[in-house]
Formats: structure tokens, C-alpha cells, sequence
């Protein structure tokens, strides 16, 4: 190659490379960079044109698009709160009670938990023609003398949960509870579900589900204990209305695969659960919740009653 070939060829190579944008410094000093200016735009365009973006530059060219992280909140949340609830089905009752509920949130991990006390003020049919002198457990359930008396139920469930990876959309779970309820039939009952959930969440709308074994143990009232082996399905969804107003909606169905009972025909005997709240917040630390929650069992206590409905009114602060 001649010199006078070369220096063309240099020269063609300088004209096609981009040309380098100097940067000012805070001082207002000219510093010289070694990089283009890569500010998203295509290079200045003459007079009269609008600069294009990046990714129309040219067909099949695009500019690298990041994907957007989420945002963990990773501290622990706790709130109380105070609650109202009118029941019917196998009792009507005025329930006045407490609540209380944690949260927290970790990469990979998960833990929930809630508890309540209800105290109320019960109208129910008796067992016996006079109730006087007759035990709680003697009055429930079948037609009599009514009479007014006071009631109380209690739970406590916990859920602690696993995910698979860093996409935080599939995990394990185990939510073991226990509680008491008199007047669905049942001193006490131990709960443990464990099992496999998947979420799908976008801007202000969240949905799980769950599939799993449940395991139930329940006290009754008429001194049976009895045990139930299960299919569980659960699913879940809030969705934000707007800066205010949160639905949320819980929707849990069971089906019965074994019991110690002996006439029990596998996946026939089934129990539901539902709950919709409608929560309204009212400052940072005050919100109130109203909500309907109904209880329906294929197979209820001897003398009992399937369905049970109860409208709630709660006002819960926030701790944490």
C-alpha cells in the first residue's frame, strides 16, 4: 500500500467514527472524555429534523431495556385492632373483639400471622325445655326456650412460606392453626395445611393460589374427636381501587379424602370458606375494614348448623 492509499484510508476511518463529546465539569472546566455521549438520543440531527430514540434508530435495533426490580418491604408490620360482628346461622350474636396481625418479608421467605378474641352477646335455642341450670354445651343447636347468654371464640394461625429463586412467583408453605368456636360445634380445632402457591402480581393487583393436604382435629361438642385427611385449594386476590380503597377476597374450598369417621366417602363431604373486606384508610396508622365472612361445612356437627355468616366492622392501627 502506497502512502498516499494509506493516509485515505486513515482519513475514511476518522470520518465515519463517532465524534467524541467533551464533558463539563461542575466547575464549568471542559473535560475531555474517551467515550461518546450516550445521552438516549441518535446524534444531533440537522436543522429542522427531531432527534429520534435509541430504539428507532434503525429496524431490529433496540436499546437495552431494564427490567424492573421489586421492592421488598423487609420489615416487620404488626397491627391491632378492634371489631364488631353480627353472626347468624347456628347462633345470632353481637361479637365485640380484639385482633392482631404480623407480617414480615424476605427475599426468599415469608412469615404471616393473626389471632382474635371475640366476646358477645348471644340469643339461641336451648336443648332442654328449661335452661335453667343446664351447661353452655347443653344449650346449643336444637329448638327451645330461648334465653341470652355470653359467648366467646378465639383463633391463632400462622403461615410461613419459601420461594423458589429470586422471581419471588412460586413457593412451599406451611400454615398450621388452632382454634375454638363453640357454637359451630367444636371446644377446639388444629388445622395444618402445607402445600404449593403461586403469585401473580401487577400494579396494584395481587393473586395467589394454593394447592395442598390439609389436616384437620376437632373437638366437638359431643365429645367426639374427630380427624379428617384433606385436599385444600385456596386463592386469594387484592386488588388497590385507588390511593384509599383496597377489595380484598379469600376463597378456601376442602375436600374430605379420609376420616375416622366410618361412613365418609372420599372427596364427598367438602368445607368452604369466604371473605371479602373492603379497607378504607383513613390516616398512615388508622384503617377500617368492612367485611362479610361465610362458613359452610357438608357435614356439621350433630345438631348444628351448615352455614354460618358473619358481617365484621374492625378499626385496626398500625404498630410497625
Amino acid at each position: 500500500m502506497t502512502l498516499s492509499s494509506g493516509a485515505l484510508a486513515v482519513a475514511a476511518l476518522l470520518h465515519l467514527a463517532p465524534a467524541e463529546a467533551p464533558i463539563t465539569g461542575t466547575t464549568g472546566q471542559t473535560v475531555e472524555s474517551s467515550a461518546p455521549l450516550d445521552d438516549g438520543f441518535a446524534p444531533a440531527p440537522a436543522t429542522g429534523e427531531t432527534a429520534a430514540p435509541i430504539d428507532e434508530l434503525a429496524d431490529g435495533v433496540t436499546a437495552p431495556v431494564t427490567a424492573p426490580t421489586e421492592v421488598i418491604d423487609r420489615a416487620w408490620r404488626a397491627r391491632l385492632g378492634i371489631t364488631l360482628s353480627l353472626a347468624e346461622g347456628n347462633t345470632s350474636t353481637r361479637n365485640y373483639g380484639l385482633t392482631a396481625d404480623v407480617r414480615k418479608e424476605e427475599i426468599l421467605w415469608f412469615f404471616n400471622g393473626d389471632a382474635f378474641v371475640l366476646y358477645g352477646l348471644t340469643r339461641t335455642p336451648s336443648r332442654v325445655p328449661n335452661p335453667e341450670g343446664a351447661t353452655p354445651q347443653e344449650r346449643a343447636g336444637v329448638p327451645g326456650t330461648e334465653f341470652q347468654e355470653t359467648a366467646n371464640a378465639w383463633s391463632l394461625r400462622t403461615k410461613y412460606g419459601r420461594y423458589f429463586g429470586h422471581a419471588r412467583v412460586q413457593y412451599l408453605f406451611a400454615a398450621p392453626a388452632i382454634e375454638s368456636d363453640f357454637f359451630r360445634g367444636f371446644w377446639w380445632q388444629r388445622v395444618v395445611q402445607a402445600g404449593y402457591g403461586r403469585k401473580i402480581e401487577t400494579d396494584g393487583f395481587l393473586m395467589k393460589a394454593e394447592i395442598g393436604p390439609d389436616f384437620t382435629e376437632e373437638r366437638q361438642v359431643t365429645h367426639f374427636t374427630r380427624s379428617r385427611l384433606s385436599l385444600a385449594v385456596n386463592a386469594s386476590a387484592e386488588y388497590q381501587l385507588n390511593s384509599k380503597v383496597t377489595l380484598r377476597e379469600e376463597l378456601s374450598h376442602i375436600r374430605d379424602i379420609a376420616s375416622n369417621e366410618v361412613d365418609l366417602k372420599p372427596f364427598h363431604e367438602y368445607r368452604t370458606r369466604s371473605k371479602t373486606d373492603v379497607v378504607v384508610t383513613l390516616t398512615d396508622a388508622f384503617s377500617l375494614a368492612i367485611g362479610v365472612l361465610t362458613e359452610h361445612t357438608s357435614d356439621p356437627v350433630p345438631g348444628a348448623h351448615p352455614l354460618d355468616v358473619k358481617t365484621t366492622a374492625a378499626l385496626t392501627y398500625s404498630l410497625l
